[in-house]
This record gives structure tokens, sequence and C-alpha cells, in this order.
């Protein structure tokens, strides 16, 4: 499993009004988590669990059962965060299969000010 920082560039201030990189206001969120493996790879029993926090609030809690690798070899998921925008959400992808554990953790910036 891999981290990828592709908001570097994207501001995310005052994006609850529309400033910022948005190109309008927003107060939610769509993550995207990919994994990647062999093509068309499977592995049984291979679980994911996302959490994403903003200022001790839980915005997200799942727990996935990993399907099969696309021909690419990669396998997407995707949790919607309510009310984002002003706080920097703190986001812990768990990979398990069996006793074997990655953890990879990333953070999306978002702040507001006047």
């Amino acid at each position: 499993m891999t981290a990828r920082r592709r908001l570097t560039k994207f501001i995310l201030h005052n994006v609850v009004a529309g400033e910022g990189s948005a190109e309008g206001p927003s107060e939610s969120t769509l993550l995207v988590v990919r994994l990647q493996g062999p093509p068309r790879g499977f592995l049984k029993d291979l679980r994911l669990r996302v959490t994403a926090t903003a200022e001790g609030d839980t915005l997200a809690d799942h727990e996935f059962e990993v399907g099969a690798m696309n021909s690419a070899g990669n396998y997407y998921t995707a949790c919607w965060l309510e009310d984002t925008g002003c706080q920097p959400i703190d986001v812990v992808a768990e990979l398990r299969g069996g006793k074997e554990r990655k953890l990879v953790q990333a953070n999306i910036p978002f702040n507001c000010a006047e």
C-alpha cells in the first residue's frame, strides 16, 4: 500500500466558502483509498480499515473486505466524509492479512480563517 500526496498544489483554505482551489463551496469530501498489488491478484481474508478524524471527531471508521485487484494491479474503495472544510483531517488506512499489518497515515490540510 502506498501513500500519495496529491494535494500539495491544491489550496484547501476556506473551502466551505468556495475559496482556495475549490471551484465552489463544499462541506463534504470523497476520500478514495487505492491499494496496489499484482494485476488481477487476490489475497483471501485481506481487510482494510479506514479512519478519518478532525480535531478528535470521527468522520469515518469503516472496514472493507478487499476484493481482487484490477488488470493494472489496483483496488479502490471510497468513504464519504461529512462536515469537512475547516479542520485538517487525519486519515489512517490499515491493511490486515492474517497476522500481518501495514499502516499508512495521511493528512488533508483543510483550514479556515478570515
